[in-house]
């Protein structure tokens, strides 16, 4: 009878054991991730230089303004990248215009590019802001990896996403940013 009870109560408690460490695991309490706050300052706060040049593309019907002393480097009329020209340059912007369907909002649309680019494992944050005078996206990659931790801008017009990735100094960026307009 000893024997019959431990081959019953044995599997029992085993199975008991492994129930309660999954869910001490998966209750624990996690690490918190902080996100520094990133705020893209008012239009009104920046002086944009004399000698600062403006990008144009009448195809997709924006213009923006970037520093005299930069370069423009487009490849196709859907992809425009700016920075100093230098080899191991910080700085810089680029501009990609994708097509989207009619029906996928900015958020969807903004995360498969997201994904798309980084993966689907990286995490991210969200909130919202306006560009051009037309409500945006913005969003923060949430990992370690270098290029991990800058913000990324998406805004939809007329069916296309256009995105905003910058290199990793953003001072003019920012600047950039509050010189875009669309042109129609």
């Amino acid at each position: 009878m000893n024997r019959i009870s431990i081959k019953i109560w044995l599997p029992i408690i085993v199975v008991a054991l492994a129930v309660f460490g999954l869910l001490v695991y998966f209750n624990w309490p996690k690490e918190e991730v902080k996100i520094p706050e990133i705020e893209i300052p008012k239009k009104e706060t920046f002086e944009i230089p004399d000698d600062w040049k403006t990008y144009r593309n009448e195809g997709y019907g924006y213009e923006i303004k970037y520093p005299g002393d930069w370069h423009s480097d487009s490849s196709g009329p859907t992809r425009v990248y700016f920075n100093d020209g230098k080899e191991t340059t910080i700085e810089g912007l680029s501009i990609q215009v994708i097509r989207i369907f009619p029906e996928v909002s900015l958020f969807q649309a903004a995360q498969n590019q997201f994904f798309k680019d980084y993966g689907k494992e990286v995490e991210f944050t969200q909130k919202n802001f306006t560009l051009g005078k037309i409500e945006g996206l913005e969003i923060i990659s949430i990992c370690e990896d270098l290029g991990c931790g800058g913000p990324e801008w998406f805004v939809v017009k007329d069916n296309y996403l256009f995105h905003f990735r910058p290199a990793w100094r953003l001072e003019n960026t920012y600047k950039m940013l509050s010189t875009f307009r669309f042109l129609k």
